[in-house]
């Protein structure tokens, strides 16, 4: 819909050409692979993979698939560097947020505030998931973690929510919250990569956020969803 509405190029499908295209990216394919199981195996760190995935990548691109050089690689460094010092900065100034808030006892004063409102599950669950989305507009995941998790676990565990699902809807919110307006760290990023002002993606990033919300309140109130597969694969 978007495609049509705003007139990019399309091309028809072609089979020959999307196992040409396979063939040829194959190596770089195997780059998530190697971050995936990597840190999923616990052979390195999540961080170790990264770095390592770095590396193979630069490998590749300078001796397999010929596209960059010298002046190329000074070019990505130092975008790099910039793209890193945004994110850092952000996430700094999370942390400092985080510190004052943890200092000032407000984590306590969240917890009593989603209690006295109601002892509905279902009305604490979009609480939580309220006070989330609104946290993740304006502070780093990690943060968010580091501020909200000792509240929100006995909260959880009080009203019978089995954990992992519990795990999976405080990681969809700080998904959607790293593409929420006005801070959300991916959006930066995007800006600096594709030199786009934060205006621009805010109007284009929207649209995108209903079915995300869709999937976050399907995922809150129907267990099962999220469940099934950890269920099955214990027995």
């Amino acid at each position: 819909m978007f495609a049509v509405k705003r007139g990019y190029e399309r091309t028809p499908f072609n089979l020959k050409a999307l196992a040409e295209s396979f063939k040829g990216s194959i190596l770089s394919l195997v780059t998530p692979l190697i971050i995936l199981a990597g840190f999923t195996t616990g052979w390195i760190t999540p961080t170790e993979a990264s770095c390592i995935a770095v590396v193979y990548s630069l490998v590749i691109s300078a001796l397999v698939y010929r596209s960059i050089e010298l002046k190329d690689f000074i070019k990505c460094a130092k975008d790099s560097a910039v793209g890193a010092a945004n994110t850092l900065f952000i996430i700094g100034t999370s942390t400092l947020f985080t510190y004052v808030m943890v200092k000032e006892g407000i984590s306590r004063d969240i917890a009593n505030f989603i209690l006295g409102i109601s002892s509905n599950p279902a009305v604490i669950l979009l609480i939580i998931n309220i006070i989330l989305l609104i946290l993740g507009m304006f502070m780093e995941p990690g943060a968010i973690l580091t501020l909200m998790l000792p509240v929100l676990v006995p909260i959880a565990q009080g009203i019978g929510l089995d954990l992992v699902h519990f795990g999976v809807i405080m990681v969809l919110n700080l998904m959607i919250g790293q593409v929420t307006p006005p801070f959300g760290v991916c959006l930066f990023i995007i800006s600096d990569l594709a030199r786009l002002r934060l205006e621009m993606l805010y109007k284009g990033i929207l649209p995108f956020l209903i079915p995300l919300l869709v999937t976050l309140m399907m995922c809150t109130y129907i267990p099962g969803l999220v469940t099934w597969l950890p269920n099955t694969l214990l027995g």
